[in-house]
């Protein structure tokens, strides 16, 4: 079913000619702000071999963060509406860099572990999804698909370069520097970018800022939240991304179990990254075009064809079986996060839309704290994967069913209920 845009507003080349800068800047923030889980995988071997600790207990500072960030985002949503997204990039960016070198200096002591990932959901609560997508909502229309795309294809860029250069860093520097050396680079990398081309409100044709407060059309925050479709969201929000976070964070353990070295490993995880900006980007270009529930019904369910291929790794060759499961975890991996962005737009519209999606984005950060802490405690448990594997696999069919039958779009946002 093809989607019609709304005419009357710019065209999807002047949208670009005026923001791709912004996209840029969005982009690189976006992909900055997912690094900390891409890279906890390196970091799990030389934090078991010096402090002592199971994968279980490293794992649950990401559930610490991801709890606190969870139930603070639909504030920090709030924030953004008021204060808008530039200031709250500005000082997310700065605490999160900072909170990531220090992940470096914790003791033997978990509680001190906990107390360092509490100071990372501090940064990591304003540079969550929301921060980036509220913008390029706000100043795409005719290709917001793709541009929310292009922004979040980040994402995959960060998990295509972070595995070898995290391995590398541990390699050269020893785990605790790498952490301090990862937080530095990313504050000198994003700073300029954010400070020179981030932006809440649009531009004139001329180039120039707009001035006056844009006219935000939308459903009021209460009754959305209550309707079938939002409570249909946040189902997806939560086990969609608990499943993709978990197998994300331990894809490196998982091959390292099937006789795959941590180089190859490290590797063979960097075509997630290139799967995820080739998914991302057809999801985006798919989006613009046809219904987003038939299209996050068929990307929700290809995680399903990684988890079977890990599940059972066909052929003797593990490298190969590890690189192609890779790939295609790669191709859906962040989806949900795209399809969230974009349907929340389409469903209630931009008027409170740092509230909506951000109380989503909190499900999303609580469940990519349950998802790898559980992955890692049931392989704690049993020694294997393998009931990890199969808990992905039925919530990515019940999150394509959830996403299918969401219905069509509002025709407008003049109703305060649907």
């Amino acid at each position: 079913m093809k989607v019609d845009v709304a005419p009357g507003g710019p065209s999807a080349a002047e949208e670009w000619r005026l923001g791709w800068l912004l996209v840029v800047a969005a982009l690189v923030a976006y992909g900055t702000a997912t690094v900390y889980t891409f890279s906890l995988g390196l970091f799990i071997a030389p934090l078991q071999k010096e402090l002592g600790w199971s994968r279980g207990m490293i794992s649950s500072g990401m559930l610490v963060s991801a709890t606190l960030t969870g139930f603070a985002a639909p504030f920090a949503g709030r924030l953004i509406d008021v204060y808008g997204a530039r200031r709250i990039g500005l000082a997310g960016m700065t605490i999160y860099c900072f909170a990531i070198a220090m992940l470096g200096s914790t003791s033997a002591s978990i509680e001190h572990w906990w107390a360092l990932w509490g100071l990372l959901a501090c940064g990591s609560l304003f540079v969550k999804p929301t921060v980036w997508i509220s913008a390029i909502s706000k100043n795409f229309t005719a290709s917001r698909g793709m541009a929310l795309a292009v922004t979040m294809s980040g994402s995959g860029i960060a998990a295509a370069l972070t595995p070898s250069i995290t391995h590398a860093l541990i390699e050269h520097l020893g785990w605790r520097t790498a952490y301090a050396a990862l937080g530095g680079g990313l504050f000198v990398l994003n700073m300029p970018l954010i400070w020179l081309f981030f932006y809440d409100r649009g531009r004139n044709a001329d180039g120039t800022a707009v001035t006056a407060a844009p006219v935000l059309s939308g459903f009021d925050i209460k009754p959305s939240m209550k309707s079938r479709r939002y409570l249909q969201l946040g189902f997806i929000a939560f086990f969609m991304t608990a499943a993709m976070t978990g197998l994300q964070v331990h894809f490196v353990p998982i091959l390292s179990g099937l006789n795959v070295s941590r180089v190859e490993a490290a590797a063979a995880a960097g075509l997630i990254g290139i799967g995820s900006v080739i998914g991302r980007l057809t999801t985006g270009y798919l989006l613009d075009r046809y219904s987003g529930p038939v299209v996050g019904g068929v990307a929700f369910l290809i995680p399903v064809g990684a988890s079977l291929i890990l599940l059972f790794p066909f052929g003797p060759d593990a490298v190969l079986v590890g690189s192609v499961a890779a790939f295609v975890f790669g191709l859906a991996l962040g989806a949900e996060v795209d399809i969230l962005a974009y349907l929340t737009g389409r469903y209630f519209g931009n008027k409170n839309y740092g509230t909506l999606f951000g109380t989503l984005v909190g499900l999303l950060a609580l469940s990519a704290g349950v998802g790898p802490t559980f992955a890692g405690f049931v392989f704690d448990i049993s020694g294997s994967y393998m009931w990890f594997l199969v808990t992905t696999i039925a919530a990515f069919a019940l999150s394509s069913l959830m996403v299918s039958t969401l219905g069509p779009y509002p025709a407008d946002f003049e109703g305060q209920g649907h």
